[in-house]
């Protein structure tokens, strides 16, 4: 059988949280973002009983770019190895680091 090669916005699907910030960003660090195999977009903030659902919608993807509609968000991404994520804005000025974390 031929091996099915999964499509660039597969390697997004997952549970991610926020490392750590270079510049200027809406997200904070902690904050988790999942990504679902239907397309659906949540943000969790963190607080002292764990992380809470903030925002959700729908997003879409390609080879290079992450857009979540409904947040008015667009972000040129890069997933590094099985566990690491970097979103930067369109110039490239502002990164977010993220790693890919279990659901619990």
């Amino acid at each position: 059988e031929p091996r099915q090669r999964r499509s660039a916005m597969a390697k997004l699907w997952g549970l991610w949280e926020v490392r750590s910030i270079q510049g200027r960003s809406n997200l904070r660090p902690r904050e988790r973002l999942e990504f679902t195999p239907d397309a659906q977009f949540r943000r969790y903030r963190k607080e002292a009983s764990g992380h809470v659902l903030q925002d959700e919608g729908e997003f879409g993807a390609n080879r290079r770019q992450i857009v979540v509609d409904d947040l008015d968000l667009v972000y040129d991404y890069e997933v590094r190895g099985s566990d690491e994520l970097v979103l930067a804005d369109s110039e490239h000025q502002n990164l977010i680091f993220l790693q890919r974390r279990q659901r619990k």
